[in-house]
């Protein structure tokens, strides 16, 4: 009988510590363990806010992309700033002057006394004090292939943004002109996607103007104020006027900011190329480009 007993106790008591063992089990998932859990997700979501963990995975698209962001190279908002001037308004010079100014500056070549002989007589001293590189056109119409999957023959002999194409040397020679723009230009992919023989990726844009700055307008002499900006040229777009030195794009103000969609698709060759720019918003601010 006692024997029994002591069968009993133990049987009871190895009941106890499963009991207890479940107990605390529980109890720290319930609520220790969701206290930790709650702290991670907070932190998660801050990495999300700032847009940090988003990359572009795809080797291509990156190079792709980083030729053809907005280029203010030119000070011409009409001609690679797609967020003022839609790129479904882009012509074929357009897309060739975004070659010359983003693809072929690694493609340049100083010019000389060679290169000069090419040039018609009547011209050839004007080349030489005013444009010190040249750009082949092979290169050129490598880019236009690679970057929007258009084959072009020739070229016309006009300018192209700071370039200018001369038949008699069969070259782009670069001129004078450019600028400095007046504001701090910050970009940041807010969203990627791999689709079947696509990708697009959204990029949200503001412009910083870190001190007021003095304008002459119709009505004479204004101060335009320090800020963020939708478009820099336009005081009517000022977003942000205080903490400007700690801006950073978050899930609270993208929306304030002009947005654009890139969509990448493959050619018959199974390379990507930009297919089309989007402009998602702020259709106001667009400039009224030729």
């Amino acid at each position: 009988m006692e024997k029994k007993n002591c069968v009993l106790g133990v049987l009871v008591i190895l009941l106890s510590v499963v009991v207890l063992g479940l107990t605390g089990f529980i109890v720290y998932d319930k609520v220790l363990n969701k206290d930790a859990k709650e702290e991670n997700n907070n932190t998660n979501d801050n990495v999300v806010e700032t847009f940090d963990n988003i990359v572009i995975k795809n080797s291509e698209i990156k190079e792709l992309y980083n030729y053809v962001q907005p280029s203010l190279k030119s000070n011409n908002v009409c001609l690679g700033y797609f967020y003022q001037n839609p790129y479904k308004n882009h012509t074929m010079d357009s897309k060739i002057s975004l070659v010359l100014l983003n693809y072929a500056e690694k493609y340049e070549k100083t010019i000389d006394e060679k290169f000069l002989q090419k040039i018609s007589e009547s011209d050839r001293e004007l080349v030489k004090n005013s444009s010190d590189y040249y750009v082949e056109p092979d290169i050129v119409k490598e880019g236009l292939k690679i970057l929007f999957n258009i084959d072009i023959d020739k070229f016309d002999n006009k300018n192209y943004a700071l370039w200018q194409y001369r038949d008699d040397a069969n070259a782009f020679v670069n001129g004078s002109g450019g600028g400095n723009y007046s504001a701090k230009v910050v970009q940041q992919v807010i969203d990627y996607n791999e689709l079947n023989d696509e990708i697009n990726l959204t990029v949200v844009k503001a412009e910083i103007l870190s001190s007021p700055q003095n304008i002459i307008g119709p009505s004479g002499e204004t101060t335009k104020p320090a800020g963020i900006y939708r478009y820099v040229n336009n005081t009517n777009t000022l977003v942000i006027s205080d903490n400007i030195e700690n801006f950073e794009f978050s899930n609270d103000n993208i929306s304030k900011f002009p947005q654009l969609k890139y969509v990448f698709k493959k050619n018959t060759n199974g390379k990507y190329y930009v297919s089309d720019i989007i402009n998602l918003n702020f259709e106001e601010d667009y400039e009224k480009c030729n």
